[in-house]
């Protein structure tokens, strides 16, 4: 008697077996009856856990060279406490404290790494789960000197250096240029015939 919910068993072969549908912990009396009618009652525990999980998690890039935004590892449901945490394949430069679940440091290397964490419960059971940290270099357009120009006259095409570091494909923009100079930012270039003498710092922004 008092088996967890989706649980039976079977006299004929003394097997409790099925699928556990609620947690908690379970005082099963088994009663054995003999050919004479005499009986005795044993008590056997059963204890049934919520399934341990790890919930997924989305975590921050990085930059080499930065201090890298604290990520903390959701907490684990189900199973049984206390639980204890590990990870492993963190990018060069960071930590995980397993008592915080706090990931911090400063990454050193570029990249993008699977970070397994594994929760071990009071049981003894675990379950790991992947997250993903990506690391980029620091996103730097280099300085350019760009040729003068004449008024009236066509401009010799100048192209932007490429950017470096960051991360997925780069947008550029381009800000007071000389009146009849355009900036092309699927090339990089500038370009035209100016139509206005004067010093201009042109700004470009990736």
């Amino acid at each position: 008697t008092n088996l967890p919910p989706g649980l039976t068993f079977d006299p004929a072969t003394k097997e409790i077996k099925g699928t556990p549908t609620q947690a908690g912990t379970y005082t099963i009396p088994v009663t054995v009856t003999d050919a004479n009618g005499n009986t005795v009652t044993s008590n056997f525990t059963v204890k049934i856990t919520d399934p341990l999980v790890l919930p997924a998690a989305t975590l921050a890039n990085g930059t080499t060279g930065t201090v890298y935004p604290t990520q903390i590892i959701p907490l684990a449901t189900g199973g049984s406490t206390p639980y204890t945490y590990s990870a492993t394949g963190l990018p060069p430069g960071l930590t995980f404290d397993p008592a915080t679940r706090e990931i911090t440091g400063t990454p050193t290397q570029a990249g993008t790494f699977t970070v397994p964490v594994t929760i071990t419960d009071g049981d003894g059971k675990t379950v790991t789960t992947n997250y993903s940290i990506t690391v980029v270099d620091p996103l730097v357009l280099p300085a350019a000197t760009l040729a003068d120009g004449t008024e009236g006259v066509l401009y010799p095409t100048q192209t932007i250096p490429a950017a470096t570091g960051g991360s997925g494909s780069y947008t550029y923009t381009a800000s007071n240029l000389p009146p009849g100079l355009t900036f092309d930012p699927a090339t990089r270039e500038i370009k035209g015939t100016p139509t206005q003498a004067g010093n201009y710092v042109v700004t470009v922004n990736v």
